[in-house]
């Protein structure tokens, strides 16, 4: 400690007195405060072993604590995945990709119950008030539920959906979020229009990138090329399922 230097210091000195002139008065007491000090620092000793213990024990303590944290969380995570598995949920780390229609009217796209305001939509519950949990999956919303819909086949949007003859849509959308899984498709809490494919008066316009689409919707003409001699409805689904497989393909190696 920092007095022990200052204390040999003046130790030294009063022996160098000493020896010049023998004992110096006034320092009676000082044999009794060296005994007292070393009581202390035998108790100083004892203080700092048994501190020495509980900062162990405390170690110890802690890990155990952080163990059954540990412990409880996988149990608490591997009750969730179960639950969502049986509910048919899905948290996946990369979007799931579907497949959905609209109606294109003044500039925007028409969904079956509401307009998208851009190229992408965040679904909500209309029946219940609680909405971290959209789309719903316990029928707590009744029918049709909540979430945003698509499909996993393009083919079967006509068979599921139906549409118009005029202003149609199609396109496939990235799903991300909360992502409910039924036998045909699925319901979503967010989608993102990746792929879209236009039935145009002139014939089909087909837009691979979604900043190419804005044209088309406020009434300026298709950007890309428009296909007339074909039959719109299979030429628009296989498109959209070939532009599936090339954007998992892609996704797939911007990660290896």
């Amino acid at each position: 400690m920092s007095y022990r230097p200052r204390m040999d210091d003046l130790r030294a000195e009063l022996d160098l007195l000493e020896r010049r002139y023998g004992s110096v008065a006034d320092v009676a007491d000082v044999t009794r405060l060296q005994i007292a000090r070393q009581r202390h620092n035998h108790e100083l000793d004892r203080v700092n072993a048994e501190l020495d213990e509980l900062l162990v024990r405390r170690r110890v303590t802690v890990d155990s604590i952080e163990r059954l944290i540990a412990l409880e969380r996988e149990i608490l995570r591997r009750a969730i995945d179960g639950e969502r598995r049986r509910r048919r949920e899905g948290w996946s780390p990369t979007p799931i990709l579907g497949f959905r229609a609209w109606t294109i009217e003044r500039g925007r796209l028409h969904g079956a119950v509401e307009p998208w305001l851009g190229l992408t939509m965040e679904a909500t519950c209309r029946t219940v008030t609680a909405q971290d949990e959209v789309p719903h999956s316990d029928g707590r919303c009744g029918a049709p539920a909540c979430g945003i819909y698509a499909l996993k086949r393009a083919i079967d949007i006509q068979d599921v959906t139906g549409w118009p003859t005029e202003h149609l849509a199609l396109g496939m959308v990235a799903l991300t979020g909360k992502v409910v899984e039924h036998a045909l498709g699925y319901r979503a809490q967010r989608a993102q229009v990746v792929a879209l494919a236009v039935q145009h008066p002139d014939g089909v316009v087909f837009v691979p990138h979604p900043v190419d689409l804005w044209p088309i919707l406020d009434g300026a003409g298709p950007t890309r090329d428009v296909f007339g001699a074909i039959d719109p409805y299979p030429a628009m689904c296989q498109w959209l399922e070939v532009q599936k497989e090339t954007h998992e393909w892609t996704s797939v190696n911007r990660t290896a």
